[in-house]
């Protein structure tokens, strides 16, 4: 996980289009300068890297569910629960399904939970979708797109 490009998502586990539901995996390293001063004598993640994951992990729902035409841009978190500190050094595995989505805006369920299946936060979240169409540059649309492709599973279709 690099927390200092914001790139939180190592890897996607699983994703059924079918279903429209992902299951992704980060592991959040203890020496990386964040901890330096969230509390150094008590490290603890930041609630905000998490709700980041969870928004990282359902974008890459919705990008595969759009077929990669529009990029989502979290623009809502609603009902956003913390359930347990999470510390340095922890794996972390997120889980989303799409609750509706619509060429301009769509809504996902998030979820991040540690490897005994805690559940550490909990989130709904809301997205402008957003793609070349509407404005985006090409080029940075599509480079953003083919680096997001290439954390998805090797299957048909994607």
């Amino acid at each position: 996980m690099l927390l200092e490009t914001f790139q939180l998502v190592d890897e996607v586990l699983s994703i059924d289009e079918e279903s429209q539901e992902i299951v992704t995996w980060g592991y959040i390293e203890a020496s990386s300068c964040v901890f330096e001063h969230h509390f150094p004598e008590n490290p603890v993640v930041p609630g905000v890297m998490l709700v980041e994951f969870m928004a990282q992990t359902s974008g890459l729902l919705l990008l595969a569910s759009t077929e990669f035409q529009v990029m989502p841009f979290m623009s809502k978190v609603k009902t956003a629960s913390f359930r347990r500190f999470t510390a340095p050094g922890t794996e972390i595995f997120g889980r989303a399904a799409i609750v509706g989505i619509g060429p301009l805006y769509s809504v996902a369920k998030a979820e991040v939970f540690d490897h005994d299946n805690a559940r550490l936060c909990n989130a709904e979240l809301g997205f402008a979708m957003k793609g070349p169409a509407d404005g985006a540059d090409e080029y940075q649309f599509q480079a953003s797109v083919k680096r997001l492709k290439d954390m998805m599973p090797v299957r048909s279709g994607v």
